[in-house]
């Protein structure tokens, strides 16, 4: 359904606790507690957005348009959003 390698990352992180994944186009945002998973994050390809508090892993070779800043409200509404889960304790 989705990217190898987001649906390698959503499989990893669903097995860490306290995080919330969704699924905005072709991104995955992470939220929830991942202080405590930045290291894991990261290996899976993530990145930090810090107006969004959010971190976010794309699919290789995605273009990144910076030109304006966007809310995840906006690209929510934008690009729909799969609402993966909440991994709880």
């Amino acid at each position: 359904m989705y990217d190898e390698n987001i649906e390698i990352a959503i499989q990893t992180l669903r097995q860490l606790q306290g995080l919330n994944l969704e699924v905005c186009g072709t991104w995955l945002w992470i939220g929830g507690d991942t202080k405590q998973h930045k290291e894991k994050i990261k290996e899976l390809g993530g990145h930090w957005a810090p107006k969004k508090k959010l971190w976010y892993i794309t699919p290789p070779n995605t273009r990144h348009f910076r030109n304006k800043e966007r809310s995840i409200e906006d690209i929510r509404e934008t690009h729909g959003c799969t609402f993966i889960g909440k991994v709880v304790e």
